[in-house]
């Protein structure tokens, strides 16, 4: 077959291994964090397709490209999410594609290679930040760099006159990935070197290309150069860059980086089924390369034009590939929050990666005498049903908390379907469910999405974490005739006149207040919410923003219904628990920071299962002895021995009839009759310390 028919059969592949990644997914995952800021910067009238030094986003006008997607986005469809999604499967796609065209330039006729070298860069799970539309600026910023490197190729090696459309394409490319982000600037200012492949030092058609290219980049630094003094006060950019950093620790970072790029297939390794939903998605997934990977080799047997490539040449391209992997994170060397992190940092270094795990692969492939490439794609596949359980497993996480985020405003439609103008709506956070650094960012972005979602800026929102101060410290002081909020980023104080306050329980639903349930715990006068609601009907983009309807029924939670559980040492197990501390014994325990904390687990419903469970400290007595269960509104019997060397050994049964009762989760209840102060720390209230739990089938 012609070469040029096999190239849409390599990229129509790569297509369906991008869509793939959305298959279990709507394409209404919501923002999480900044998206929610810069949304409203734009329904307030500001234009963010370019950032001005001195608009309402000048500390990042460095960057003056930055938001351009986002802004794109929402011009295109300012009622969802609909078009970010679009955008960071195209980008996803583009850069994808970029790669595979590349690494064909570098080792002609070498097709099958090419296309697994891009597959594992789509899926190389070095860096957990690809589903996060919170780095889709950089996806964009590396996806223009790489198509921008393709065209600058083009030009070079065109024989004839002609191909300034390529290298005009290929300079403006380079220009807005750099005003976008800086991701590619180490890479950029080496590309032309890489260029002496294709024609000799002497070629003109090479310095014409060096000129362009290198003017692209005088004129994104330069303008940053201008940018960063024309403004009033820091760039955001300069703030985070250190003003020394010792080399040892800039070294270690190096090093860092060339190990997660082999240890990280490990971690996808240990999280294998941790999503059971998902697996049917991963072997979709892996049979689209399989498929995708026997037709190209079937072509690329065809192929008569096909030239022996020397030894040496895959060596260059593997220490390309090596060097890629350090040039492509080189800019985040200079900053120390960023330099060890494994989010958006290595966006650019992954492909470098791909490669060289695709040549040693190759290389591996070749000791076979016969089926040379059938061994080439089998040692791919656990590779690649690796990196699809990981990105689908990384994509989960964040539509899961896109949904959490839904579901919150959901509530809040339900209950005030329509808002008079100047009304602040706050929400008195029980369980904890805000006080998460992705749901709106510990509650920081809460306001922006409230007026989103009502299409009204005037309306105000407050958020009262009522267990704990929470990350913000926020303290909520209820006055007779007014409410106060303080807290990092918030001092308020607004008349209960304007007020609608929203409670929620262990069910992680919010619910309207209203002037009596109000008044049994606080002494105001004014609260008068229905006078704050202007109609039943809900906002017009109530039906285009969400992606399901409850939006926490969609949520997929990890591991399978089951009939045994033990308590993590670490990580989130419910609403209502601060993080894992370590406890003398050598384990770990969690205090409960609300009077009702929940654990979440899957469980099947066929059998009657026996629970135990060890509280191995508390602050007061008689908190203790309140302690209760409840699973599903039914009330649990316990029953309990003293542990070792402290602290109550506790057991249960929970009934199938009960459990038949769960909907996606189980929802383990804990209650006691109130906080005790931390003796130090008084304003610090805690419940039980929770150290171990496991449920079995009941003998």
């Amino acid at each position: 077959m012609p070469r040029s028919l096999l190239s849409p059969v390599s990229y129509a592949g790569i297509f369906l291994l991008t869509l793939v990644l959305w298959l279990p997914f709507s394409f209404k995952t919501t923002g999480l964090i900044e998206e929610w800021g810069v949304i409203r910067v734009m329904e307030t009238g500001s234009q963010l397709f370019f950032i001005t030094p001195n608009s309402v986003l000048g500390p990042h006008r460095m960057r003056p490209l930055e938001v351009f997607i986002h802004s794109l986005a929402h011009a295109l469809d300012p009622n969802s999410f609909l078009f970010f999604n679009v955008f960071q499967l195209l980008f996803m796609f583009g850069k994808t594609a970029a790669v595979c065209w590349l690494v064909l330039q570098f080792l002609p006729g070498r097709r099958l290679l090419a296309f697994t070298a891009s597959a594992l860069f789509l899926l190389y799970p070095a860096d957990w930040a690809q589903f996060t539309f919170r780095a889709i600026h950089i996806q964009v910023a590396v996806c223009s760099y790489l198509l921008a490197v393709c065209l600058l190729i083009v030009f070079v090696r065109r024989p004839k006159r002609g191909g300034w459309l390529a290298l005009s394409a290929a300079g403006l490319l380079l220009l807005f990935s750099l005003m976008t982000y800086q991701i590619a600037l180490p890479l950029a200012l080496l590309t032309p070197l890489a260029m002496l492949a294709f024609v000799r030092v002497s070629n003109r058609r090479l310095w014409t290309a060096s000129a362009v290219w290198y003017a692209a980049v005088a004129v994104a630094v330069g303008y940053a150069a201008w940018a960063m003094r024309a403004g009033t006060g820091t760039p955001y950019e300069l703030d985070l860059v250190a003003s020394s950093s010792p080399m040892a620790d800039v070294m270690s970072a190096i090093g860092l980086a060339y190990q997660r790029q082999v240890t990280s297939w490990a971690t996808g390794w240990r999280e294998l089924g941790l999503y059971p939903a998902l697996r049917s998605t991963v072997i979709a997934g892996t049979a689209v390369f399989a498929a995708t990977g026997i037709w190209v080799a079937r072509q690329e047997r065809r192929d008569q034009s096909r030239q022996p490539l020397s030894a040496r040449r895959y060596l260059t391209v593997a220490l390309i590939a090596s060097a890629i992997v350090l040039l492509g994170m080189a800019v985040f060397l200079t900053l120390p929050t960023h330099r060890r992190q494994d989010f958006r940092i290595y966006f650019l270094s992954m492909a470098g990666s791909a490669v060289v795990l695709s040549l040693v692969l190759f290389g591996i492939s070749r000791v076979a005498r016969r089926f040379r490439d059938a061994v080439f794609v089998g040692l791919a596949l656990p590779f690649v049903a690796l990196g699809y359980t990981f990105a689908l497993q990384d994509h989960q996480y964040f539509v899961n908390y896109s949904l959490v985020e839904q579901q919150i405003l959901q509530d809040l439609i339900a209950q005030a379907p329509r808002l008079t103008p100047d009304s602040y709506v706050v929400f008195m956070d029980h369980t904890q469910a805000i006080d998460d650094d992705y749901v709106f960012s510990y509650g920081l972005y809460l306001d922006a999405a409230v007026n989103y979602v009502y299409g009204d800026q005037t309306i105000g929102t407050g958020y009262c974490p009522l267990a704990s101060p929470g990350a913000r410290k926020i303290i909520c002081t209820f006055d007779a005739s007014s409410l106060q909020i303080k807290g990092s980023a918030i001092d308020v104080t607004v008349p209960y006149d304007r007020v609608v306050f929203l409670t929620n329980d262990v069910d992680d639903h919010f619910r309207l207040v209203t002037p009596d349930q109000l008044a049994r715990d606080h002494e105001v006068v004014g609260y008068a919410p229905h006078a704050r609601l202007a109609g039943t009907a809900p906002p017009a983009r109530a039906a285009t923003m969400f992606s399901c309807e409850p939006a926490l029924s969609c949520v997929r939670d990890q591991k399978g219904s089951r009939t045994s559980f033990d308590l993590p040492y670490t990580g989130p197990i419910g609403r209502g628990w601060r993080s894992s501390e370590a406890d003398v014994g050598g384990g770990t325990v969690r205090w409960s920071v609300t009077v009702s904390p929940v654990i979440n687990v899957n469980l099947q419903s066929g059998a009657d299962l026996a629970l135990e469970f060890r509280v191995s400290d508390w602050l007061a007595p008689d908190v203790i002895d309140s302690l209760t269960l409840r699973v599903n509104e039914t009330a649990i019997p316990l029953t309990y021995e003293p542990g070792q060397p402290k602290g109550r050994l506790y057991h249960g049964v929970l009934p199938r009839e009960v459990l038949a009762r769960s909907g996606a989760r189980t929802q383990l209840v804990f209650h006691v009759s109130r906080l005790a102060p931390v003796p130090t720390a008084p304003d610090q209230l805690l419940g039980i310390a929770l150290s171990s739990l496991r449920i079995r089938p009941r003998e």
